[in-house]
Formats: C-alpha cells, structure tokens, sequence
C-alpha cells in the first residue's frame, strides 16, 4: 500500500491495476499513432535542445515525466512515511 496525498488515503496497488493497463494501453496507441502520422508527413526536424533524442525517445520522456509529475507526492509521502520524516 501506498499513501496517496491527493486523497489522503492508502491505495492498494493491486486496486489500480485497472488503471495502470489503460496507462499502458494508452501509451502504445500513442505510439501507433506518432507512426502513423510520421508515415505520412514524412522527415521532422529535431526539436531545438533536445537534438540528442529521436522523437521516438521523447514520446517516451513525455510520457515518463507526465507518470513521474502524477507520482511525485505518492513517492515522497511513501519515502517520508519510510524513514520516519515529517512534512
């Protein structure tokens, strides 16, 4: 279990599970999509500062910092529980 500031309450990983499958679902048909649309509008230039990704790469971080931002209070609220500290 895992405590959730948002609701301030305790959420059971195995109850989410649900959700965590649509994430996923939801990702690959992201996924799918960028293909498609690359297919058929063809070369795309880097993205300014991020020219060491391949677009492929920064689908992937954009989804990874969008779970990461949703999961943030989740992990320091667990992590602070942990080792005893106070918010």
């Amino acid at each position: 279990m895992i405590y959730l500031v948002q609701v301030d309450d305790y959420i059971d990983g195995e109850l989410t599970l649900g959700e965590n499958i649509a994430d996923n679902g939801g990702l690959r048909e992201a996924i799918v999509a960028y293909k498609r649309w690359k297919t058929r509008h063809g070369h795309e230039p880097l993205l300014p500062g991020f020219t060491q990704f391949t677009h492929e790469q920064l689908l992937f971080l954009s989804f990874a910092h969008v779970s990461q931002h949703s999961n943030y209070n989740i992990v320091v609220k667990s992590q602070s529980s942990c080792f005893g500290i106070s918010k």
